[in-house]
């Protein structure tokens, strides 16, 4: 009896989560690219539409520039970058992804990942350090 009462406590509670997402508008047939896409260097979010964790995720967002990319639109490029579930925060830079978080992710952790994909200074050869440096004296025998 309680097996059967639990059944329909699930049953129940798969119905009406189903029933709050408009499947009208999802594709039936995805539009991929045949050959994956190369991202542009910066901080790109995989999501979809139908995904609530992406939708909160965006939401706290706020100021950072993240690139989106749709995981249903775009399915070739996200397998390609090794993309297993969503939302997945990737930081790229130089065509490679150098640093990834999944799911629902701090904004102090994204801010961090936005730095991993700023390429590094080229050292100054036009101002050196001014710090003297003798060389070292040769040892005695």
């Amino acid at each position: 009896m309680k097996r059967a009462a639990l059944a329909l406590a699930l049953l129940l509670a798969a119905t009406t989560a189903a029933a709050q997402y408009d499947y009208r508008d999802a594709p039936l047939v995805p539009s991929a690219p045949a050959q994956p896409q190369t991202l542009a260097d910066g901080l790109w979010m995989v999501s979809a539409p139908w995904c609530r964790p992406c939708q909160e995720a965006k939401q706290y967002l706020g100021g950072l520039p993240i690139q989106h990319l749709d995981f249903d639109r775009d399915r070739q490029t996200a397998i390609a970058l090794g993309v297993r579930t969503i939302p997945v925060f990737l930081a790229i830079r130089s065509g490679q992804v150098v640093d990834r978080a999944d799911g629902v992710t701090p904004t102090a952790r994204l801010q961090q990942m936005l730095e991993a994909t700023r390429p590094a200074a080229p050292p100054d050869r036009y101002n050196p350090p001014t710090e003297y440096q003798p060389a070292p004296s040769p040892a005695k025998p």
